[in-house]
């Protein structure tokens, strides 16, 4: 793979979409945070299965004890979104994980705020936030994750989604919770078709009519879903080393990247939780180009669906799509 492809890719401005606060947060910062050098740690980002990842995604939320904490991880985040020249991100918060820990949500929320506003200041990076409602604890849970949204709707919370075991609620769940959402002028995104099948997605596009879909794998198990996905130019957050970590699929191989991809379907490219993947966005870039053969016009075109499918104004997104096109490939 030449270094030109590589270079090209350092220089694209990139907008992430699909990416967990608390799944950034490397070892090092966590064994700060948690004020000693706890060995345990080093083994924690490694996963047999999906829910040894879940289970590990609880134990680092563990760690986050103080409003202080989460000021800090933002931070850190977002100057390491900076340096991979990413301008915009949307980043996934879950609440409900740290009241049941027994945070007070409020401070908690100031901290990533005045983080946010830093980064922007002093790194030229924006960040909106999505709130993450865990599936599993169900309907009740999640409305109160919404009703959070909508009071911080105009501090910079955009939009809600839901995440957490996929097998253990379908998305019509949380039909109710959607429509409200969508009433009070909130984005929707949902976690679907990871390790669910297509009815999962099916259900996402349906009943939440969610504007976008995280992972969407089982999209490639379903030629009718793939041709509605493709129809409606719905957008799906794929990210690629984080999928075969859980074990979402065996391979990079076994990855449906390039087939939906070549089949025309809008996708996106993210990291998801960098740090619990050892990865970054550049680095998954980096992965299309060297597993998929992914050429520097595609790359391109990956960068603009998410600069399409991003909650920002139109005229937000015609300034980043020019500074795409500006972006030369020298061979």
């Amino acid at each position: 793979m030449s270094d030109a492809l590589f270079a090209f890719i350092d220089r694209l401005p990139k907008v992430e979409l699909h990416l967990h606060l608390e799944g950034s947060i490397p070892v090092h910062l966590l064994k700060r945070l948690s004020g000693y050098a706890r060995e345990d740690l080093d083994e924690l980002y490694h996963y047999a299965n999906f829910y040894d990842f879940l289970m590990a995604f609880k134990k680092v939320c563990r760690l986050l004890r103080e409003p202080a904490d989460f000021e800090l991880v933002t931070y850190e985040l977002l100057a390491h979104l900076a340096r991979q020249n990413v301008c915009y991100s949307e980043v996934f918060f879950s609440p409900s994980i740290h009241r049941r820990n027994g945070l007070p949500l409020e401070p908690v929320f100031c901290a990533i705020y005045r983080a946010a506003a830093q980064a922007k200041m002093a790194l030229g990076i924006e960040m909106a936030i999505l709130l993450d409602c865990v599936r599993q604890w169900g309907e009740l849970e999640a409305g109160y994750v919404l009703d959070l949204a909508m009071e911080h709707r105009k501090q910079g919370v955009v939009g809600i989604g839901i995440g957490g075991d996929e097998l253990a609620a379908p998305p019509e769940t949380f039909r109710k919770v959607y429509e409200a959402a969508r009433a009070g002028g909130l984005h929707t995104v949902a976690h679907a078709g990871e390790v669910a099948g297509p009815a999962s997605v099916w259900g996402a596009v349906h009943a939440l009519k969610a504007e976008r879909i995280g992972h969407g794998l089982s999209v490639a198990q379903d030629d009718r879903l793939l041709a509605h996905c493709r129809e409606k130019q719905l957008p799906l957050e794929m990210s690629l080393t984080g999928n075969v970590m859980t074990g979402a699929v065996a391979s990079l191989a076994q990855h449906p990247f390039r087939r939906l991809f070549d089949a025309g379907l809008a996708l996106t490219l993210n990291s998801d939780d960098p740090a619990m993947f050892s990865t970054t966005l550049t680095a998954e870039y980096r992965l299309l180009a060297t597993h998929f053969g992914f050429s520097a016009d595609e790359l391109r075109r990956v960068a603009q669906t998410a600069v399409r499918a991003a909650f920002l104004p139109d005229s937000r997104k015609t300034v980043l799509l020019e500074r795409l096109e500006q972006i030369p490939f020298t061979d």
